[in-house]
């Protein structure tokens, strides 16, 4: 946990933030990630509750399955508990990227 930033950016190309090895028990944590072209995948541990957020220009947005695409696509705002349910610490993803994709999984 300790090594976890508050922020990563990508100027271009295909980023990917692993967080499945992160143990966020007992945490609040805020991660902004911010791209510009290209595509940002987050991978989750299943235990953390996360309210993720993501805003793409030009693209597509997929948080825990729901999907969003075309251009200006609004922001999008999803909250998911993960199997176990409440507990195990808490996130708030928020995704910004100006052309490409975004997804947000477990």
């Amino acid at each position: 946990y300790a090594e976890v930033a508050s922020r990563y950016e990508s100027s271009a190309g295909d980023a990917v933030l692993d967080l499945r090895g992160v143990d966020f028990t007992g945490q609040e944590t805020e991660i902004a990630v911010v791209g510009g072209v290209g595509s940002v995948r987050v991978y989750l541990p299943p235990e953390v509750d996360v309210t993720a957020v993501a805003a793409v220009d030009v693209g597509e947005s997929l948080l825990f399955g729901d999907q969003h695409s075309g251009v200006g696509t609004a922001l999008q705002e999803r909250t998911d508990l993960g199997p176990d349910g409440p507990g195990g610490g808490t996130l708030r993803l928020d995704v910004r990227l100006n052309v490409g994709n975004v997804e947000v999984t477990r």
